[in-house]
């Protein structure tokens, strides 16, 4: 190390001497870690290292490119040695650090030698990155915040142009930290950083408009005065378009600001080419993808969507919401929580709009093959995709579409995922599809993998979750009978047999629609068939009779089904059927009294039932609903003459 500090130190060391040094002392620094093992202690910082750091600040990085990211290297080397991130995702180091940074940083900032300049750049933006505490800190002592606005605003020589580089590279940094961007405010950075936006090199121009992002969301004030200036979205086409560090700072300056109702209201009147450039974004460089599917999902998301999100995490319903808004409100300043920034997320109509930009413009291809470019996908990204599918599913009119853009495919996968939310959201996705969507027009694979995840949701304690579920199950269920018997295969009719007993009266409809689907199936004919199902058919007798029109629909109809395999009519009649069949005729619904037709049409065909039917009509309103019915030429009366007549005839043939 003292051989290192020697060469560095020395001035008749040639550049190439020293970029051999800063090699060197970059592999001792990788053999040495100073990170203890299990005392939780923070490492103090040598003094040789110390002599190395004032030894690298001498060094001409402004001018030599070279020297410059090997320096960085360095850098970026001894920071991950000292600094230690807690559970949290806090950063710390010793006090030692802390001090050496703020003796070698802060003067090389407010220094007006480009050489002393840059080194001191370098050194901030590393620990931008990977102590942002400290480097909050730093940035509001000692004037170093309005020297670096003065820095970005340098038009000279080549340093001055990477110290304008660096400089808006920090600002943007340090821009979410509230205290940095409410003096940055005061201090008028906001018009530096937007003339560095318009007319800095491109490389500038990205790092500027990521800081105006995080900037626009200090308050309602600041919000308006950033996000109503129309360059912010014309400066970031190019940058979203490009390739390398420009892109990166594009995608991420894109992040920011699509989270603002403003900006989307913009993207879709004024730039839809831009919402269109985003889902057209290809790179190698996954960071670039992560952003890409964070600002799908930004753009996805309304005021409203962001509220709901926040009750769902804190399990209130929306009027508990609203109660704890005005607990809020009502508070002393001082004793709210708080908060970094204000954004509001936009309108539902705007979003909705944009929602069907994105699905137009081929955003789940788009989030499809991102998934894709990722060999082992991070919790964060499944849980920004699957929400953003979520929310692209929330409107109807985008079902088509995403079917066609491999949505299925994709929620399939998220479905079977470890993490609870993201399996949930992408159960839930999935039954708003399969509700609209016709499940023949997909291969019968995605269709069956559906199933287990859609039955999940059935299981849950969240009621919208469970009638969606159910209603998708109803419409998978009428494809075919392989599907049928997929969902009891897997348990399928008693998780849907529990939602007849809830209070929710949709979700009993729910559930005895899907029952009436599934009751058809080979295995539940047998079942019902052999006596086993008896307690079935007492649930589609009762629900026959319920309040509620379409769930007697439902129920009816499956008893119109069942009623022509004649072991399933005898026990039927023997649990007092005819009584619900008659009591659905003296209905005034259309629908429910032509399933009551169809029922007494399939059992008077057997004469010992035909003669209860005519014992039990005879003393009832039925009989004069079922002669006023066949006087009519409709269907419906058509029907109830052939009930009418069959049943005389029967009953006179048996007598």
């Amino acid at each position: 190390m003292e051989e290192v500090t020697r060469v560095l130190d020395s001035s008749t060391s040639t550049l190439e001497e020293k970029e051999r040094a800063t090699d060197q002392l970059l592999l001792l620094l990788s053999h040495e870690d100073k990170h203890p093992s299990n005392s939780g202690e923070l490492p103090s910082v040598p003094q040789t290292v110390k002599q190395c750091v004032g030894s690298l600040i001498q060094l001409p990085c402004a001018t030599q490119p070279d020297l410059r990211q090997k320096v960085q290297a360095v850098w970026a080397k001894l920071v991950s040695q000292f600094v230690l991130t807690t559970e949290e995702g806090k950063t710390q180091a010793s006090e030692s650090f802390d001090n050496m940074c703020s003796e070698y940083i802060i003067p090389l900032i407010v220094s007006e030698d480009p050489e002393e300049e840059v080194n001191g750049l370098l050194f901030f933006s590393i620990l931008c990155q990977t102590h942002k505490d400290l480097a909050n800190s730093l940035i509001l002592t000692a004037g170093a915040l309005d020297r670096l606005i003065e820095m970005s605003k340098t038009t000279q020589d080549t340093s001055d142009k990477e110290i304008k580089r660096l400089s808006t590279e920090i600002l943007s940094y340090v821009m979410a930290d509230p205290l940095v961007r409410k003096s940055i405010v005061k201090d008028g950075g906001v018009d530096a950083l937007f003339v560095l936006a318009e007319s800095g090199p491109l490389d500038v121009r990205g790092r500027a408009l990521s800081a105006l992002g995080k900037l626009a969301a200090q308050d309602e004030a600041t919000a308006s005065s950033v996000l109503r200036r129309r360059t912010l979205l014309k400066e970031l086409g190019p940058l979203l378009q490009s390739e390398g560090p420009s892109q990166t700072w594009g995608i991420e300056a894109m992040v920011f600001l699509s989270l603002h109702g403003e900006i989307k209201m913009q993207l879709l009147k004024e730039h839809p080419e831009l919402v269109e450039g985003i889902c057209k974004v290809r790179s190698s460089d996954l960071g670039v993808l992560y952003g890409t599917a964070a600002i799908i999902l930004n753009l996805c998301r309304s005021a409203a969507d962001k509220q709901e999100v926040k009750s769902k995490n804190l399990d209130l319903d929306s009027e508990q919401m609203a109660e704890l808004q005005k607990l809020m409100e009502s508070l002393p300043e001082a004793a709210r929580p708080a908060r970094n920034g204000v954004i509001d997320a936009g309108e539902v109509k705007v979003v909705s709009s944009l929602r069907a930009l994105l699905i137009e413009y081929g955003a789940v291809k788009t989030l499809l093959s991102i998934l894709q470019a990722f060999e082992h996908p991070s919790a964060s990204l499944l849980s920004i995709v699957t929400e953003a599918m979520l929310l692209l599913a929330n409107d109807r009119q985008n079902h088509g579409r995403m079917l066609q853009q491999g949505g299925a495919k994709v929620l399939v996968r998220l479905a079977y995922q470890e993490s609870e939310v993201v399996a949930r959201q992408a159960s839930q996705a999935l039954a708003k599809l399969w509700i609209s969507c016709n499940p023949s027009l997909l291969p019968e694979a995605i269709v069956i993998d559906s199933i287990r995840p859609l039955l999940k949701l059935l299981k849950g304690d969240k009621e919208l979750l469970q009638f969606e579920s159910a209603m998708a199950l109803t419409n998978i269920a009428s494809a075919n009978d392989e599907m049928k018997e997929r969902i009891i295969a897997e348990h399928g009719w008693s998780d849907l047999q529990m939602l007849i007993f809830s209070d929710n009266v949709q979700l009993r409809r729910a559930g005895t629609e899907a029952l009436t689907n599934l009751s058809t199936c080979e295995t539940m004919l047998e079942k019902l068939a052999s006596g086993k199902g008896t307690n079935d058919i007492k649930v589609f007798i009762a629900m026959s009779q319920s309040e509620d029109l379409p769930t007697a629909n439902a129920a009816a109809g499956a008893l119109a089904m069942l009623t022509q395999i004649p072991e399933i009519s005898s026990i039927i009649v023997e649990e007092s059927g005819i009584d619900a069949i008659l009591a659905a005729l003296e209905s005034s619904d259309n629908g429910l009294q032509h399933r009551a037709l169809v029922c007494l049409q399939n059992l008077v065909q057997e004469p010992k039932y035909a003669i209860v039917i005519r014992t039990k009509i005879a003393t009832r309103k039925a009989l004069k609903v079922l002669n006023s019915l066949k006087s009519s030429t409709s269907p419906l009366g058509q029907l109830a003459a052939t009930v009418a007549r069959t049943l005389t005839t029967t009953t006179s043939s048996s007598s």
